[in-house]
């Protein structure tokens, strides 16, 4: 059983739950929404909603720096000139890793676990 949820209404559905209100900031949402409408679109397979299992597979991080600490990246920033350089080695070793997903005109991405 399938129930199709618009965009605005699969954002308010997070801002108004009393517990996963803050998994997501509203351009998280708007990004996560996105992603997993174009993958329903690139697969043809439909993604039921489901707000524990989606906040159980993905996690918006506010920084770079935020994602190497919880997890203790090893990438040594002695190696690199600039923060750009580094943030982007961090974020290849996302990549190699799992689905990066990043919020435009921010520094804050979603990271999908496997």
């Amino acid at each position: 059983m399938f129930e199709y949820v618009s965009k605005s209404e699969f954002i308010n559905r997070f801002l108004k739950h009393e517990e996963r209100n803050r998994n997501f900031s509203y351009e998280g949402l708007v990004v996560l929404f996105e992603y997993l409408e174009n993958w329903e679109e690139e697969t043809g397979e439909k993604i039921e909603f489901d707000m524990v299992g989606i906040c159980c597979d993905y996690v918006e991080y506010d920084s770079i720096e935020d994602y190497v600490r919880e997890y203790d990246v090893k990438v040594q920033k002695k190696n690199y000139k600039t923060k750009d350089e580094y943030n982007q080695a961090v974020i290849e070793h996302i990549q190699d890793n799992t689905k990066y997903i990043p919020i435009p005109d921010t520094e804050r991405f979603i990271i999908m676990f496997y």
